[in-house]
C-alpha cells in the first residue's frame, strides 16, 4: 500500500512539473500578431472610423508598421 501512495505522489510532482515548464514556454512565445502597449493608438482610429473586417485588420496593420518605422 506504502509503495502504490509513493508512486502516486511521484507521478502527480512529476506531471505537474512538466506542465508547468509548458505554461512558461507558451507564456514566453508570443504570437507575431501580438500588438506592443503603443500600437492600441491604431486600434483605437480604427474604432473612430468604425472599421471592421478586412478593412479593420488592413488599417490596423498598416498603422502598426508605421509607428513602428517612426520610432528610431
Amino acid at each position: 500500500m506504502k509503495m502504490i501512495s509513493a508512486l502516486t505522489i511521484a507521478a502527480l510532482l512529476a506531471g505537474g512539473s512538466a506542465f508547468a515548464a509548458d505554461a512558461a514556454a507558451t507564456a514566453d512565445a508570443k504570437p507575431a500578431a501580438t500588438m506592443a502597449k503603443g500600437d492600441h493608438h491604431c486600434r483605437d482610429e480604427a474604432n473612430e472610423k468604425k472599421l471592421a473586417g478586412a478593412a479593420r485588420k488592413s488599417f490596423i496593420k498598416k498603422c502598426v508598421a508605421d509607428a513602428r518605422a517612426a520610432k528610431p
